[in-house]
């Protein structure tokens, strides 16, 4: 009776990992049928209704690693587009404020940007950072302004994402660039510390032109958006 009830077990187990192999896997095609669902019907009327965009370009390639982040890496869209903004605007960033990165970060945008490290200051709730900032509040009266602002991979952890952009707008110089990244619909569930929010390219587009900003760059791919807006 033990024997039968071990083999009971056994195959009662199979079944619940079986189970769980299937709901995975359907789980993935559902996810994947959505995304070249959203790409062919939606990503047209996008570039109909609001221009150019950088679509699934393969951006990933210019990652950057950084300890400290959310996802340990600086991603490949944001980087291409640090680089693009000397090229494109003809003017190079003095200063530059990142909102959320850990102070190891300075690093690695030191080599994005012809910026020294001793004019890139970072804000958040890092242990490391050189300004505390919870971005459910105003700014620190004591944070200056910035010729280039990044926002990465925080939009979707607040409960007031458009408060954190027009927050940071206001520290942005004249003629600045800010460029922010975050999640499209159908990103998996991640908290950091809470998951808040999804974005289409609608949010961006309205929150420059409520905040009198131009989108100077777009890109758009299945699971990540980043703008790059322009305070005139």
């Amino acid at each position: 009776m033990a024997e039968h009830g071990n083999f009971k077990s056994r195959n009662s187990f199979r079944h619940r990992l079986s189970d769980a192999w299937f709901d995975a896997v359907a789980r993935l095609v559902s996810l994947k049928v959505a995304r070249i669902r959203l790409r062919q019907k939606t990503y047209p009327w996008f570039v109909q209704h609001y221009g150019n965009f950088r679509f699934g370009e393969k951006w990933r390639d210019a990652s950057v690693r950084v300890v400290g982040n959310e996802s340990g890496v600086i991603f490949g869209q944001v980087a291409r587009m640090v680089r693009d903004i000397e090229s494109t605007s003809g003017t190079p960033p003095r200063s530059v404020l990142l909102a959320g990165e850990s102070a190891r970060a300075k690093a690695v945008y030191a080599r994005l940007t012809p910026t020294p490290e001793s004019s890139i200051v970072t804000a958040g709730l890092h242990d490391d950072a050189d300004c505390g900032w919870n971005f459910e509040n105003p700014p620190p009266p004591s944070l200056k302004s910035a010729d280039l602002i990044v926002s990465h991979a925080i939009l979707e952890h607040l409960i007031d994402p458009y408060g954190h952009v027009r927050d940071l707008s206001k520290l942005l110089n004249p003629g600045g660039h800010l460029v922010l990244y975050t999640v499209v619909p159908g990103f998996p569930y991640h908290r950091h510390p809470v998951d808040c929010m999804r974005f289409f390219p609608d949010w961006f587009e309205e929150v420059a032109d409520r905040l009198k900003l131009r989108v100077s760059d777009r890109f758009l791919g299945d699971d990540h958006i980043v703008y790059c807006l322009r305070k005139p």
